[in-house]
């Protein structure tokens, strides 16, 4: 099975917050070859901004940051290349009214046929109008 997973789940694969256990269980999955994920290359963008941003709230320390990213390297999913998204994504951020950089990952879901594997209530709602499949990670 093909999931595309955003950053905020991947944020919570390292820091505890609501929705960490289940975010860690895609991932063990994955390592596990029973899920197979995808992201846009925005992914990589989104999810070092989230570090930068956990470092300013004194939730993160830079060292702690780096060897954080380090981590996303191996755990990272696969890498789709955003320009031959980017048709579909404003296509989908104009029918959606919704911002073309969560397109991308609807975008990548619709390209590889996938779920869409998301912590982020708003993305999901828009993603359930094109997509037969989204998971929403809450919870514990």
């Amino acid at each position: 099975m093909n999931d595309v997973i955003d950053a905020s789940v991947a944020a919570k694969w390292y820091f505890p917050e609501e929705g960490s256990r289940r975010a860690g269980e895609v991932l063990a999955e994955a390592s596990e070859g029973r899920r197979n994920l995808l992201a846009p290359d925005l992914l990589v963008a989104e999810f070092t901004n989230i570090l930068w941003k956990k470092i300013g709230l004194d939730e993160c320390r830079p060292d702690e940051a780096q060897a954080i990213l380090d981590f996303f390297e191996t755990d990272r999913p696969r890498l789709v290349d955003s320009v031959a998204l980017a048709p579909r994504a404003l296509e989908l951020a104009l029918r959606l009214e919704h911002p073309v950089y969560d397109c991308l990952y609807l975008a990548t879901a619709i390209e590889y046929d996938a779920r869409l594997v998301t912590a982020d209530a708003r993305l999901a709602r828009s993603a359930r109008v094109v997509l037969t499949e989204v998971d929403l990670v809450r919870g514990a």
